[in-house]
């Protein structure tokens, strides 16, 4: 008998058989094409993005360069006077202002007496409100850039601003719009916090919007606001000589008013008065650059009320008078003293002069002290 084997039947087994794919391509599903209107409105978007860059871009780089009296208002409309009362007087030598509101509302070029012909002196206020000492130097530099040629420079001692060591605390606190890159880095190692970078990155980033309100101010002032032109005009357009008045007169409880509120913000800085190194630094850069171009260079003690020469300690004295010696002694530089010697009365709020005080003190330091030193620079000129 056969016995059937055991051994598996492997013909029997079915293997599976892996699957080649095939050479012929698999249809995909088209792509669907932009139309054309799509394709249009794609480029339009992309040239419109392109050319608001390029339109920022330059824009920013005009404001630095080609538009400081929109950039910087109170600056652009001085410098704009400045080169034309160059242009038009070369035969009489320009003398130059410096300081904060304390001489843009004080100076009045046209109360100093000097005649107006050939070889008389022909002075003009800068003064920028809330300007520090370390400010000085660069408003120099700043004029000098766009083209200002001053015979002579007289710059203004706030004393209790000696002490401020921020370069940001007023002028550029909040806006730093009104500097340019050049002037911002030079700023930087006085600057204590980034607040003031930021302001001035966001305004040009966004500089058509942040300039918007300025332009139609300057340029459309009565057509959108009668009200605002007019106020615009009388607050930041000075007169012919740089001089804002602070105005004529004022009630006894404003000026009390105003006083207390002066006072507030400057006794501790009065009583403590420790001269920064910042601001030391400031006076001798001022010094240095108007030297290195031939010019020279005086400063003031502006006035001050009776109030105020109170806040004063024996040592913020002391160190008053050792500032000063520095100037004269150290940098050679003359300092006018017109600290003293005036009434409440002459004052809005202890500091800045009403129109009346401006008068007294403007004539005041242009018989004492401007004539004398400006006969010792120029003994050909004519001082009177």
């Amino acid at each position: 008998m056969i016995r059937p084997s055991l051994a598996p039947d492997y013909r029997s087994l079915e293997f599976p058989v892996p699957r080649v794919p095939s050479a012929e391509p698999t249809s995909q599903p088209a792509r669907p094409r932009l139309s054309r209107r799509r394709l249009v409105a794609r480029r339009a978007v992309l040239l419109f993005a392109g050319a608001y860059v390029v339109a920022t871009v330059g824009f920013a780089v005009a404001l630095d360069v080609r538009l400081p009296k929109l950039r910087y208002p109170e600056y652009g409309q001085r410098a704009a006077a400045l080169l034309q009362l160059q242009a038009q007087h070369p035969d009489r030598p320009l003398v130059v202002a410096v300081g904060s509101s304390r001489t843009q509302m004080g100076l009045d070029p046209g109360a100093m007496g000097f005649a107006d012909r050939p070889g008389s002196p022909l002075v003009y206020n800068c003064g920028l409100v809330g300007a520090l000492p370390v400010h000085h130097p660069l408003g120099y530099g700043r004029l000098r850039n766009a083209g200002v040629r001053p015979a002579a420079v007289v710059c203004e001692i706030f004393p209790a601003l000696l002490g401020v060591e921020d370069a940001t605390a007023t002028l550029y606190a909040d806006d730093g719009a009104g500097l340019t890159a050049a002037e911002l880095v030079q700023l930087a190692p006085d600057m204590r916090g980034p607040r003031t970078a930021l302001a001035w990155a966001r305004s040009r980033v966004g500089a058509w919007g942040a300039f918007r309100r300025e332009f139609h101010r300057q340029q459309l002032p009565r057509w959108s606001d009668p009200a605002a032109g007019a106020t615009y005009e009388r607050m930041w357009v000075p007169d012919g000589r740089g001089y804002r008045p602070m105005g004529d007169r004022v009630t006894d409880a404003d000026r009390e008013r105003g006083t207390d509120k002066a006072l507030g913000a400057y006794v501790h800085l009065c009583r403590n008065l420790q001269v920064a190194p910042a601001a030391e630094r400031a006076y001798r850069e001022l010094v240095a650059a108007c030297r290195a171009d031939g010019v020279p260079v005086a400063f003031v003690l502006t006035p001050e009320a009776p109030l105020f020469h109170r806040c004063y300690t024996p040592t913020a004295r002391a160190e008053l008078t050792r500032f000063v010696r520095l100037l004269e002694v150290e940098l050679g530089a003359p300092v006018f003293d017109q600290w003293g010697g005036w009434d409440e009365a002459d004052f809005f709020d202890g500091h800045h002069l009403l129109s009346g005080g401006a008068t007294k003190y403007s004539r005041r330091l242009a018989d004492r002290h401007l004539r004398p030193w400006l006969a010792t620079i120029f003994p050909h000129g004519d001082g009177r």
